[in-house]
């Protein structure tokens, strides 16, 4: 599925997960969490399948963990308990659960049988903006708010089914390996994403993408797109929105939730990953080529974004293969 960093939760209680504590965890295991990197399985397309068809005798585990990717686990047979913010959701046959991106969560199959299907993918890597709107894009991935709708279970009586087939009909294409499978794959995808996005899972932040407080500071965030790698001063970025300093910092922040110092650096990090998955530049000449000022900084902001360090992520990528 995928490789793990292990992150420390320091302030972790015995009290959380309570089926986890009583079963199989002691409190040692309870402070860690791991950050997940998932692996695509699927030739030419970001997207792991898995299916799991199990009998057993002991409950089966998978530790507390996050990662980028949505997730999405549907429950053929058996029962499957998902653990998200202190809380327990029992999925049983017909039923399907929705895991947002870098929610920490985790699960446990009940004996004796288990059967389920699980997805994982970045729901930007198959809805991205034309290249003509490609500061969007970044806005898009910026503006994405996984704590809107941290999770949601959709049971079978909801909608007679059809979430669960659209997951299990995408799995069985997987394993069948038919000509042309890969299309219709991701004709399953663009289905799970609709459904998501109609019924208000996903945040469709492309509503708010066209605003006026986004239309005033287009410009800027256009130019952060192109010269991200450059020093780029408040100065710069107000003129050439022909605001005032205050007033584009003020109207950055309405449109973005943030300062542009913050999504300067996103842009950053986004461009960072790339090479750190498809270079072997040292770290140090990849902070500067994306325009960090120190290597230790470039360090810092890597891991407030993602949970652990460029080093770590590289040979975590490297593991991978």
């Amino acid at each position: 599925m995928g490789t793990h960093a292990i992150i420390i939760i320091k302030d972790a209680k015995s009290e959380y997960y309570p089926n986890f504590a009583k079963n199989l965890y002691n409190y040692d295991l309870l402070r860690i969490m791991y950050n997940e990197l998932v692996k695509s399985n699927v030739p030419e397309m970001p997207l792991h399948v898995g299916h799991s068809c199990n009998t057993r005798t002991k409950p089966s585990v998978c530790h507390l963990h996050f990662h980028d990717e949505i997730e999405i686990i549907a429950v053929a047979k058996g029962i499957k308990r998902v653990y998200v913010n202190e809380k327990e959701y029992v999925l049983s046959e017909g039923d399907v659960v929705f895991v947002n991106s870098r929610i920490p969560h985790g699960t446990q199959d009940d004996p004796p049988m288990s059967d389920t299907v699980l997805l994982q993918f970045r729901a930007d890597a198959f809805l991205e903006l034309p290249h003509e709107n490609r500061p969007l894009r970044h806005l898009a991935r910026f503006l994405s708010n996984a704590s809107e709708c941290p999770i949601r279970v959709i049971r079978r009586a909801d909608d007679d089914g059809a979430f669960f087939e659209y997951v299990w009909q995408l799995s069985k294409e997987r394993e069948e390996n038919a000509p042309f499978y890969n299309i219709r794959l991701r004709g399953y995808v663009y289905l799970i994403l609709g459904y998501l996005y109609r019924e208000g899972i996903l945040q469709n932040v492309e509503t708010g993408i066209h605003n006026r407080s986004i239309e005033k500071v287009l410009p800027a965030l256009s130019y952060i797109d192109e010269h991200y790698a450059e020093d780029i001063p408040l100065s710069a970025l107000s003129s050439l929105c022909g605001l005032s300093e205050g007033y584009f910092c003020r109207q950055f922040k309405a449109a973005t939730g943030n300062t542009f110092i913050e999504y300067l650096n996103f842009v950053r990090i986004y461009n960072a990953e790339k090479l750190l998955n498809r270079s072997e530049k040292p770290i140090l000449d990849i902070s500067m080529e994306v325009g960090f000022s120190t290597v230790s900084y470039f360090n810092r902001t890597f891991r407030r974004f993602k949970s652990c360090s460029p080093g770590n992520y590289r040979r975590a990528q490297y593991l991978r293969e």
